[in-house]
């Protein structure tokens, strides 16, 4: 596994998982870890704590991915409700990546002009 270094692209994220996988615990972070953009990942407990490149990869395909190999995404409320958040704040990340920033003497472009 390896080690991410702390950026504005790199998420962390914890996955409940409703249970063990078909194909096995090393065939499923074995295939995470082949994923573009997927920096690293831990398995503590049932949750699996994954960090990665939020203009790769977001929440969603992430839970796909552990579908299709075997592998389940907890159902409870709780899991819902921070799969729910998680996705939302990734797609904010993703459409604040590129944004240049407003400044004192510079407002943003869709107030420019405006007084």
């Amino acid at each position: 596994m390896s080690t991410a270094t702390p950026s504005a692209n790199l998420l962390k994220r914890k996955v409940a998982l409703a249970a063990a996988p078909d194909v096995g615990w090393d065939a499923l972070s074995a295939t995470l870890m082949a994923m573009d953009g997927v920096e690293s990942m831990a398995l503590s407990g049932n949750r699996l704590v994954v960090v990665y490149n939020v203009e790769r990869l977001d929440y969603r395909m992430l839970c796909a991915a552990i579908a299709a190999n075997g592998g389940s995404v907890a159902s409870s409320f709780r899991q819902r409700m921070w799969g729910s958040l998680y996705q939302f704040m990734d797609e904010n990340a993703r459409s604040n990546l590129h944004l240049q920033g407003a400044c004192c003497s510079r407002p943003p472009p869709q107030y420019k002009g405006r007084r």
